[in-house]
């Protein structure tokens, strides 16, 4: 797909993609470090895991609701959460 037609957030997962990998398996990854943190019986699913990170996003939009930063961010892990159900 030609770059110079990708959303926001198709840019930034496929940046984050060569990076970091597919966002199931580095979220997977995330879950299993939450699980251990939080001492769960079970790793947080990735799905779960992409809300929680857009929660964090979101929460600081509270103080600075123009933040560019997390604006982003918010368009980058929206998309990787579709991309969980593709």
């Amino acid at each position: 797909m030609n770059a110079e037609i990708l959303s926001l957030g198709e840019k930034l997962t496929q940046e984050r993609g060569e990076r970091y990998g597919h966002p199931r398996d580095n979220w997977r990854r995330i879950g299993i470090k939450w699980q251990a943190t939080l001492d769960l019986p079970h790793p947080i699913p990735p799905e779960i895991v992409g809300i929680m990170l857009l929660d964090i996003k979101t929460a600081r939009l509270v103080e600075t609701p123009d933040d560019p930063d997390s604006l982003d961010d918010i368009d980058g892990y929206a998309e990787a959460q579709r991309m969980l159900f593709r």
